[in-house]
């Protein structure tokens, strides 16, 4: 059967379909330890640019079916995933493994209020890898639908969560 014969599929779900779901799986994130950093005892060369780190990479490494459970709903196959961070003032996620099939769709909706931040299919997928740019919240949902008949075609893995520690500026 085509993927386009699930009508639903591509949209957010509702608020009704949300209240028929399982309660979220949530991951709760901390803030990785800085690396030691060696400086040179020179000033820098302010003619060269300067590297700032904007984010701590902080590793998942799992299949995000390893972090949640399928749920189905009106022939469509579901997880979702909430993560936190307390003290990261922004987030950023990298994906690998990743094979979405044709019609498969990756939201990213900020946790805070339920708006949907990124929207992903498989035309956005590289070198089996997706990243988000940075998302101004330190609280996401992951919610991947696929249609039920395409899940054991579908592969993709949460490689790494960046938690930013500090707040963007026009600096």
């Amino acid at each position: 059967a085509p993927l386009l014969s699930t009508p639903l599929l591509g949209k957010p779900l509702t608020e009704h379909e949300l209240q028929q779901l399982l309660p979220l799986t949530k991951l709760e994130l901390a803030m990785p330890e800085l690396k030691q950093q060696v400086f040179s005892a020179s000033k820098p060369d302010r003619r060269q640019p300067q590297r700032h780190m904007i984010a701590r990479a902080k590793r998942i490494a799992q299949p995000l079916e390893a972090l949640t459970s399928w749920q189905y709903i009106d022939e469509r196959a579901l997880l979702r995933l909430a993560l936190h961070a307390p003290e990261a003032k922004h987030l950023n996620l990298g994906f690998d493994q990743v094979a979405l099939p044709e019609g498969a769709q990756l939201y990213i909706f900020n946790a805070h209020n339920n708006q949907l931040i990124e929207r992903y299919n498989h035309r956005n997928v590289s070198n089996q890898q997706l990243w988000t740019p940075q998302l101004q919240t330190n609280s996401v949902v992951i919610e991947l639908q696929v249609a039920e008949h395409h899940k054991d075609q579908l592969t993709i893995s949460l490689r790494q969560a960046g938690l930013g520690d500090k707040t963007f500026s026009a600096d």
